[in-house]
């Protein structure tokens, strides 16, 4: 993950708090087909669409994987 805050503006510093690694694999394999560019965690929203297109997969991966950590 601090690998990919290097990348980011540099004016303030950035350091990874919490991490849950399976949470944004999930996200971003949900949101492939909206990526700017392949290897870049960059997406573009369609035209006629709604930010929530975006921000109702982040929650519904989220609510998985709290789910299933509950069932442990």
């Amino acid at each position: 993950m601090k690998d990919q805050l290097s990348g980011y503006n540099k004016t303030a510093e950035h350091e990874v708090i919490y991490s849950k690694k399976s949470i944004e694999n999930l996200i971003l394999t949900k949101l492939e087909n909206y990526k700017e560019k392949a290897n870049r965690d960059r997406f573009i929203l369609p035209i006629g669409k709604n930010i929530n297109l975006f921000t109702d997969v982040i929650d519904n991966c989220v609510k998985f994987i709290d789910d299933k950590e509950s069932d442990l």
